[in-house]
């Protein structure tokens, strides 16, 4: 853990760079955790079935409107998998080839209970991945330029 918040503060600092090749592996890593927890949390009241019997019917709010048309390479996954923390499952739905010139893809990720029979969305947040600027490539929680 130490090991990570070292890389991580390296990283931000720009200082990792004067220490040549042997560390780049650990900066990729280091940046890829770092990318992995930055998500801006999306308010629950603003969530749309915030309930369903089926799991996916949970998801269908971060497909709306999408694909805005057939130009471009328009696709989109959703992943379902257990979290790692307690008992609840998590669903990232991403999106790519946008009709968006700034932002080339974005992420839902949604943490789902399941409850008396139905499952419940406890939390989502979302990210975008920006085609151009300082964060060109990366995921962001910050609008794209």
């Amino acid at each position: 853990m130490q090991r990570a918040f070292l890389l991580d503060t390296l990283v931000a600092l720009g200082l990792v760079a004067a220490a040549g090749l042997a560390v780049a592996p650990l900066i990729a890593e280091a940046q890829t955790k770092a990318a992995k927890r930055a998500w801006k949390n999306v308010a629950l009241e603003d969530w749309q079935p915030a309930s369903a019997p089926n799991v996916l019917d949970l998801a269908a709010p971060a497909m709306m409107g999408f694909p805005e048309t057939l130009e471009g390479r328009p696709a989109a996954t959703v992943e379902l998998s257990r979290s790692e923390a307690d008992d609840s499952l998590l669903l990232v739905v991403s999106k790519s080839g946008l009709a968006d010139d700034s932002v080339g893809a974005e992420q839902y990720r949604l943490e789902v209970v399941l409850a008396e029979g139905q499952w419940q969305v406890r939390r989502v947040a979302k990210r975008w991945q920006c085609r151009r600027g300082i964060t060109k490539g990366q995921w962001t929680t910050s609008l794209c330029p």
